[in-house]
């Protein structure tokens, strides 16, 4: 049975490629190679994450299960996706986001880059075990053009995980998330 790849999961691999391809001072030839293999869904993204994150941060991988890195952190890559939530009445009840799933048997941090392909970003995240201990899976939440809800830059009160990732948890760049 074939892959079910969607044309939004390969512009954001393509995304987080270049990215890498980037971070890693890859050729332009070895970087178009990268990209056509995302382009077809043929290479593993996160695998390529986790060699990036390696180099760029001086991390040692290692092959323990719930960590990718000897100090015990885990790298996660994702897309936002638009989901229904119920009925569907006129764009209602649609939400914008990245579900970052198999995360209860991490030991460390995680380390997320997300791509959100239909406003051509990326954003990252350096998440600490506390925040997810006991969650099967996080998500965050995305607006209509990108970026935070307006309701996660207001909100003085009842910090959700939502509210933190955003506030708390978002790195500036990939060099910031290999620290």
């Amino acid at each position: 049975m074939a892959s079910k790849i969607t044309d939004n999961t390969i512009a954001g691999d393509i995304l987080i490629v270049k990215e890498l391809c980037k971070q890693l001072r890859y050729s332009p030839e070895k970087t178009k190679f990268y990209i056509d293999a995302a382009k077809h869904g043929v290479i593993a993204v996160e695998t390529l994450l986790e060699y990036a994150i390696s180099k760029v941060g001086k991390l040692q991988r290692c092959i323990k299960n719930g960590q990718d890195f000897s100090d015990g952190s885990d790298a996660k890559k994702g897309i936002v996706g638009t989901h229904s939530h119920g009925e569907k009445r006129r764009g209602q009840n649609n939400t914008r986001e990245c579900s970052i799933a198999n995360v209860e048997n991490k030991n460390g941090k995680l380390r997320i880059m997300i791509a959100d392909a239909s406003v051509g970003e990326l954003y990252y995240f350096s998440v600490p075990k506390k925040a997810f201990a006991g969650r099967k899976r996080i998500s965050v939440i995305f607006n209509a053009d990108g970026d935070a809800p307006e309701k996660f830059h207001n909100r003085q009160s009842g910090k959700t995980l939502s509210w933190k990732l955003w506030n708390e948890y978002r790195v500036n760049s990939f060099k910031e998330l290999c620290q």
